[in-house]
């Protein structure tokens, strides 16, 4: 359980935590192979956190240039990735926190959701009111799709498409 002072483990159904782990304070969590990642709000500390070996992996200070508003991490190919404030993806190595990529993209505008990573891509949605589809090894923008407003949802990957809501109302369903 995350509280306002860090991660109380609790384990086989215990009601009391069987010990209790300091993290920095946490706008945005996401899970991707086992791993629990905290992103700030808006400038802070990025963390990782094995969740088999209830350890601490590491901890990233963000400074307020890198990133401006954390809309959380996702995870692919053996990287993490978060939006930073310049219009692109910071990708993180997730065992030790490492920065092994800043790719940029053609944003007019910020992410302000969770990007989502499916079968090798990692899909963000902006306020430019655009798709973008990045592929994870290589960091190159495989397609963008301009919907009718800023995209307000995080990516759902189900399948073969990519899903978002957006501030026009719609739903959008994309071939991924």
């Amino acid at each position: 359980m995350l509280t306002a002072s860090g991660i109380d483990v609790y384990q086989d159904g215990a009601t009391r935590p069987t010990r209790s782990v300091d993290v920095p304070s946490t706008g945005v969590l996401t899970v991707a192979g086992g791993t629990l990642f905290g992103t700030p709000i808006q400038h802070g500390t990025a963390w990782a956190y094995d969740t088999r070996g209830q350890r601490m992996l590491w901890k990233h200070e963000l400074l307020s240039s890198e990133i401006r508003f954390s809309a959380g991490a996702t995870g692919a190919r053996d990287l993490v990735y978060i939006p930073d404030a310049k219009g692109g993806l910071l990708a993180f190595q997730p065992r030790d926190g490492r920065l092994a990529q800043r790719r940029r993209l053609p944003l007019a505008a910020r992410i302000e959701v969770a990007p989502v990573a499916a079968g090798g891509v990692v899909y963000a949605g902006a306020t430019d009111r655009t798709v973008y589809a990045v592929d994870a090894a290589t960091g190159r923008l495989r397609w963008r799709y301009v919907t009718g407003g800023s995209v307000n949802t995080p990516p759902v990957v189900a399948g073969r498409v990519v899903h978002v809501g957006c501030r026009d109302g719609f739903l959008y369903t994309l071939r991924a």
